[in-house]
């Protein structure tokens, strides 16, 4: 329904476990609920300062083999972001 589309949060889940971080994906977009992924980014890391973020635009992948990760563009724009909290400043 409508109101389901726009009363949602996200949920954390263990995935795979080789990647020490929180994934938000699309996040060059806004949810179905009007707020842009970047910002809730920014809510998720607030709430867990010391987990890193890593947002993954829609048309982008995220690559990992073993120890190195790399961003895998499908509209050559597209690419991944590691956000990460900064205690001196409080800022993203």
């Amino acid at each position: 329904s409508e109101e389901e589309l726009e009363d949602w949060d996200y949920t954390k889940i263990s995935a795979l476990g080789f990647v020490d971080a929180v994934c938000i994906p699309h996040f060059d977009k806004a949810g179905t609920n009007g707020v842009g992924r970047e910002e809730d980014a920014e809510r998720i890391l607030q709430e867990s300062p010391t987990t890193p973020a890593i947002g993954v635009d829609e048309n982008a992948a995220l690559v990992v083999v073993g120890n190195e990760a790399l961003a895998v563009s499908g509209d050559g724009k597209a690419t991944c972001h590691v956000i990460v909290y900064c205690d001196e400043t409080g800022e993203m």
